[in-house]
């Protein structure tokens, strides 16, 4: 799950499908805990900064709709690998979630379907109303598959939230192995700085 989201954003804003469509993704990975649901989290960043793209890695999570659209105007073209993003959704879903956090479902449904688009932003107090052009935003989010599920409301099977994911899950977890007790190059260190 995590490699079309660091290949769709590679070639992000550049290439479409039928209809004009992007190669942003949101994806969910569903494992039992325990099962290495972290790596691939890890390797997206990896991979973007050994590809000298650092600036298209985004944030692990987002607090309020505001934080969604400002991210969005500065880096329209990103990959945000979610941890725990069962517990966002049941954040952003609860009947006590401000309504920034609320809204935070809507704004990811309409970026999403912006491809090679222009995506204008709401306008509140202190903030004007902006312009985005083609935001092409992917998301991994990691979780298990009880968290996910149950952080679901009815609204997110009617509403497109559902639906605009690829939901990939096991109940299988790897095999224990021993930990390796080589410390890491250098040579990959210093290409991750």
């Amino acid at each position: 799950g995590a490699a079309p989201t660091v290949v769709g954003t590679a070639a992000g804003r550049h290439i479409a499908g039928p209809p004009r469509s992007g190669t942003h993704l949101y994806i969910v990975g569903l494992a039992p805990s325990g099962a290495g649901k972290d790596y691939p989290l890890r390797c997206i960043a990896e991979i973007l900064a050994a590809a000298d793209m650092r600036q298209h890695i985004g944030p692990s999570q987002f607090i309020s709709m505001p934080a969604v659209i400002n991210f969005l105007a500065r880096s329209p073209l990103s990959v945000c690998a979610m941890d725990e993003f069962g517990s966002f959704l049941k954040r952003i879903n609860s009947r006590k979630a401000s309504g920034f956090e609320g809204a935070i479902s809507g704004l990811l449904r309409t970026a999403w379907g912006a491809s090679f688009a222009a995506m204008t932003t709401p306008e509140w107090a202190g903030k004007t109303s902006e312009t985005i052009f083609s935001p092409a935003m992917s998301i991994f989010g990691a979780s298990t598959a009880r968290e996910f599920y149950e952080s679901l409301e009815g609204a997110d099977v009617t509403n497109g939230v559902l639906n605009r994911f690829l939901v990939i899950e096991t109940k299988q977890r790897p095999q224990e192995q021993e930990a390796s007790r080589e410390p890491i190059s250098p040579s990959i260190i210093s290409r991750l700085s």
